[in-house]
Formats: C-alpha cells, sequence, structure tokens
C-alpha cells in the first residue's frame, strides 16, 4: 500500500473511533443521569458488548488513546450491569442442601425437593389481570416461600403495581423467600434495581436472552431472573426449546441453599 493510500486509511479509521467513542461516551453519559429510565438502557449490555469489539479493533490497529478511552467507557458500563446482576456466571452458594423449580408460565408451580413439606400454597394478585402462584415449603429445617412471576407482557403501569404488591408480600414474609420468572425488565433498569435494594434481593443466575418462542434471543434484554438471599445459590440452569412461537421456553434451575 501506497504512503498516501496508508494515510486516507489511517485518517479514516481515526475518524470512525473518534465518532465510537463520543456516541458511546454520550450513551453511557446519559445511562448515569438519575431520571426515568432510558429507552436504550433496556440494551446496556448489548451495547456493551460492541463497545468491546470496538476495543478490540483499536487495539489490534494500535489506537492506544482510544484503546484507553473505550477501556473507561467499559469499565464504567461493566459495573452499572454488574452492581445489579450477574453476568456470565451463576452465584454459587456452596449449600449442601438443594432444591430444583421449573419455570413454565403457562403451567402449575413446580418445585422438586426430595423430603421436603409443603407448608401452603397459594395466588397473590399483582394486578387486575395478573396473579403469582407462591409455595411455602420445609426442607432440612429451612422454611422458603417460592413465588413465580410472568410480567413479560404487562405495561409499564401494570408492571410497577406488580412489583408493589410483591414488594409489599415480600416485606411480611417471616422467612426467606425465592422469586423467578420474567420481570419484563433487566436488572439495572430503575424500577428493578428500586425493587432489589427495597427487598434485600440478590439476582442469582447468569444472563439468559430468553423470550416468548426463543431460548436464544440475544437481540433482546435480559429478563429473567432467579432472586433470593444471600445462602441460596444457582448450581446449574437449563433452558429448553420452546414447543411453539407463542410459548416460553421451560427453564430448569436447580438450587443449593444452607
Amino acid at each position: 500500500m501506497g504512503y498516501l493510500a496508508q494515510k486516507k486509511k489511517n485518517a479514516r479509521e481515526n475518524i470512525f473511533l473518534k465518532w465510537m467513542l463520543f456516541i458511546f461516551t454520550i450513551l453511557t453519559l446519559l445511562f448515569l443521569l438519575p431520571q426515568k429510565d432510558i429507552f436504550l438502557k433496556n440494551w446496556l449490555f448489548q451495547i456493551y458488548v460492541i463497545n468491546v469489539l470496538i476495543f478490540l479493533y483499536a487495539l489490534i490497529i494500535r489506537r492506544f488513546y482510544f484503546c484507553l478511552g473505550f477501556a473507561v467507557l467499559l469499565i464504567i458500563n461493566y459495573f452499572q450491569i454488574a452492581m445489579s446482576a450477574r453476568i456470565f456466571t451463576n452465584f454459587d452458594s456452596g449449600g449442601e442442601h438443594h432444591i430444583s423449580v421449573t419455570y413454565s408460565p403457562d403451567s402449575p408451580l413446580e418445585v422438586e425437593a426430595h423430603n421436603a413439606i409443603v407448608l401452603r400454597k397459594g395466588h397473590l394478585v399483582l394486578g387486575q389481570n395478573e396473579i403469582a402462584p407462591f409455595m411455602a415449603i420445609e426442607k432440612n429445617g429451612h422454611v422458603f416461600t417460592l413465588i413465580r412471576v410472568d410480567l413479560e407482557n404487562n405495561t409499564p403501569k401494570e408492571r410497577a403495581i406488580g412489583l408493589l404488591q410483591l414488594r409489599n408480600f415480600i416485606s411480611d414474609q417471616d422467612d426467606p423467600v425465592i422469586v423467578f420468572g420474567d420481570f419484563g425488565l433487566p436488572a439495572w433498569s430503575k424500577e428493578m434495581k428500586a425493587f432489589l435494594e427495597d427487598t434485600n434481593l440478590e439476582v442469582k443466575n447468569r444472563i439468559l436472552f430468553v423470550k416468548k418462542g426463543s431460548r436464544y434471543s440475544y437481540f433482546s434484554s435480559p429478563k429473567f431472573y432467579i432472586l433470593s438471599f444471600q445462602n441460596v445459590g444457582v448450581e446449574d440452569i437449563n433452558v429448553s426449546a420452546p414447543k411453539d412461537d407463542k410459548s416460553y421456553p421451560e427453564i430448569k434451575a436447580h438450587l443449593s441453599f444452607y
């Protein structure tokens, strides 16, 4: 490649990286604003991945000043995600007791726990058209209330009411709770962060990109979570292919606790 051609190529690369650094800086600043959630924040993880790719590109072509800028943005956005959600790994509690839960919103609530005693069952009303089945069980001297939620198709107003009802129900429980299902929002959204803070619950599972009709929907925001307290972890989680385009993938999680 001739000198002039190389010079033009370097100029195009620099212009591209400048624009990318400008765009991602603006996005990062918008995500940090304490205002009502920005719609793009639902895709914070995907934006983070694109940021990683551009950082690697700048590293390969040896634009180290740009690498530094993208690295700073990566660190900021990583902590925005990691403060509320687990990214690549499940939380392992190291507990010696085990139970399994299955998420299938069109089926009854299922819990597999050897020698467990079912203390009570019921349904929590989250809104006019939304209920959440729950079950209290005792296993090895430990009592848990398990709650399954499905807020995927709710409007923002309905979802806010549902989270409020769920928060009030959890506050009234004397025993630990395990809440799992599709919350309709990523864990780093304003509403979910407030819900986690108010209930002291933590996300236990790695990010899953599931939705009705697909178990690998990487262009949608992750909305399925297993929430509980420090003594509960996720040993394994399996996602089965949905039966059809209108069915939710069956998700089976093996939990441990101490």
